[in-house]
């Protein structure tokens, strides 16, 4: 049987372990890389390819949580950001973190026009890519 000091030093281990490993995800040692861009494109007519001034543009910014222990994941809404184009049919958005997901999509309304989603690359690509994954999007 363990004696109450050994315990003890096993208890302290643990929580010093804990701890560090705490600190070590709060505070990471290799700081993300500072995202110096945003996400930009242009709304256009489909048929003219002429810019669409006045639409109102929509960032969707997700989180996703699951995928290894769990069968499917789930994704959440984080927040949302919105403007309006001007005669040149221009968005830009901040980029918030280089996975796929901040922001994950980007849809564009006007009336007497038809809703176009704005397809991004995929997360790896995203992931790994830089500013041309994310610039001039056309929807």
């Amino acid at each position: 049987m363990k004696t109450p000091t050994k315990l003890l030093k096993w208890f302290i281990a643990f929580v010093l372990g804990a701890a560090v490993t705490t600190l070590a995800y709060c505070f990471p040692l290799w700081p993300e890389k500072k995202i110096d861009f945003e996400l930009t494109g242009t709304v256009r007519n489909f048929d003219t390819n002429e810019p669409i001034e006045g639409a109102y543009v929509m960032a969707i910014y997700e989180t996703v949580r699951g995928g290894d222990f769990v069968v499917g994941t789930a994704h959440w809404c984080i927040k949302t950001r919105g403007m309006t184009t001007d005669k040149d049919g221009t968005f830009h958005f901040p980029v918030e973190k280089l996975d796929g997901w901040s922001p994950s999509q980007v849809t564009a309304i006007k009336p007497g026009y038809f809703l176009r989603r704005v397809k991004l690359h995929s997360e790896k690509i995203q992931h790994a890519g830089g500013k041309e994954n994310y610039t001039g999007r056309d929807g």
